[in-house]
This record gives C-alpha cells, structure tokens and sequence, in this order.
C-alpha cells in the first residue's frame, strides 16, 4: 500500500489510527487527515517507505497525544508548523535515522512526557535545543545524535 485509498475523513470520531509495518506507504493524504478531529494516536512505527509529513497532514491534528514514527528510516523532515499539537505527549522519532532537522515550533509543546531522538544520526543541523519549557518531559533518549549543544533547564522529571 502507497497511500490510504479508504475514505479516512468518513472517520470523524476516530482516535486511533495504526498505520504500523505499511512498509510501502509513502505519503499520508493532506486534507482527510485534518478532519480526524478525536485523532489522539497516529502510529506510523516501521513504515519505512514514509519520507515526509506535511503541515496540512499532521498540523490540524489538535487532539493528538501519541505521534510515534519509530523506524520510519526514509523519513526525512517533518511539517513546518506544529502550532495545533498542544496535547503532544509522546513523540517518538528513534530510529529515523535520515531525519534532519526538528520544526523550530516544536519548542511550543510543552505537554510531552516522552520525545526520543535515539539513532537519528543524520540530525546534524540541529545545533541548539532549548528544553527549558518541558516541565513534563520524563524521557528524552538522543543516543547516535550528533548534537552541538542541548540545553536543559527545568527538567527535573527527566531520567534518560
């Protein structure tokens, strides 16, 4: 599968969206996607053919807990703008190990408990990362990130 045929903005009260090991999908439609007004969980774990999510894609998801892209190894950028993931929590990235650089907006989300960075080893051009608005984040794994400099200030639940 390359791209969703259903009709997925039909699905206006549905939460949970497990797209997992579609290793072969390689966008996510743009406008179906922001009518998943409940959407809470988008899993994308293993879809390795996924390259890039659009601002018009995820952007508009402003229920959306849990965005989790372990192991999306071709994905390479993200949406510019993440301003509506104001209930973000999880964030997981491990292993998207073409992924280059974070939107700079990601530094308004300051619910994530959970944001891992692990074996992106292309994230070079992240230089500076200021995490001092995080006052729930508990996990921040960046093992294999070739970081310049992290700043972390007000952290004090987190332990890895």
């Amino acid at each position: 599968m390359q791209e969703l045929t259903i009709p997925i903005c039909q699905l206006d009260s549905l939460k949970e969206l497990n797209l997992s090991y579609c290793s072969t999908l390689r966008e996510l439609p743009n406008d179906p996607m922001g009518k998943l007004n409940v959407l809470q969980c988008l899993d994308l774990f293993a879809c390795f053919g996924l390259n890039e999510l659009l601002a018009v894609t995820i952007g508009q998801l402003n229920m959306l807990e849990k965005l989790d892209m372990y192991g999306c190894s071709r994905l390479q950028k993200l949406f510019k703008s993440n301003e509506q993931l104001i209930v973000l929590k999880k964030f997981n990235l491990h292993g998207c190990i073409r992924f280059q650089n974070l939107p700079t907006s990601i530094g308004l989300v300051c619910t994530l408990h959970i944001f891992n960075l692990s074996n992106c080893i292309e994230l070079s051009l992240l230089q500076e990362f200021d995490l001092s608005r995080y006052f729930k984040l508990v996990n921040l794994p960046i093992s294999n990130c070739e970081l310049n400099s992290l700043q972390i200030f007000n952290c004090q639940n987190v332990t890895d």
